[in-house]
This record gives C-alpha cells, structure tokens and sequence, in this order.
C-alpha cells in the first residue's frame, strides 16, 4: 500500500444518522483502521505537517453518532503505542486506511 492509500473518514447522512465511510465503506464503531502518521517540519515558512512514508498505526475507532448536529460528532481512536494505550481524537486533517 502506498501514501495515496491514506483517504479521510467521510461523515454523511443516511436513515440511520451520522456515519463514517472510509473509501465508500461503512466504518462500524469498534473497527481497525490504520492511522497515517504525521511530522512536523520547520521551515522558513513556519513549518508544516508531513505523512511519514511507510508507517502505520492501527487503532480502534469509536464515535459518538446520536447527535442531530454534524459539528457534535465526536471520533475517539484508541491504541496501544509504546506500551501505553492512547487515546486521540479524530480530527479532519487525520488520514486512514483499512488494515
């Protein structure tokens, strides 16, 4: 898999509420998704984030969908890095894929 992989999660509107789609596929509350990190780099411009080729970090997401306004859908993703279980929250910046 390569970096052009990495898509953002899709929130959108169907019968059932607010849902995630990861590259037109539903993603369920308690699935694996991996995370494309990111760093940081200083430049003259003030410096700027960049994907980290070839690594991954697999989390579990979850959300809380039960919420008539798209600005109060929250993403919580859990893993375990370093030997510590973390949690993030989800942001649109945030790049996935499926495992």
């Amino acid at each position: 898999m390569t970096m052009s992989d990495a898509k953002p999660l899709e929130l959108e509107r169907d019968d059932g509420g607010w849902r995630h789609f990861l590259d037109g596929r539903p993603v369920e509350t308690g699935a694996h998704l991996e995370l494309q990190p990111v760093e940081f780099l200083d430049d003259d411009t003030g410096g700027h984030l960049q994907p980290v080729p070839g690594r991954w970090v697999t989390v579990r997401y979850e959300a809380r969908l039960a919420v008539s306004d798209r600005a109060d859908v929250r993403v919580s993703l859990y893993s375990t890095i370093g030997g510590y279980q973390v949690e993030l929250v989800a942001d649109e910046g945030m790049r996935f894929r499926w495992p």
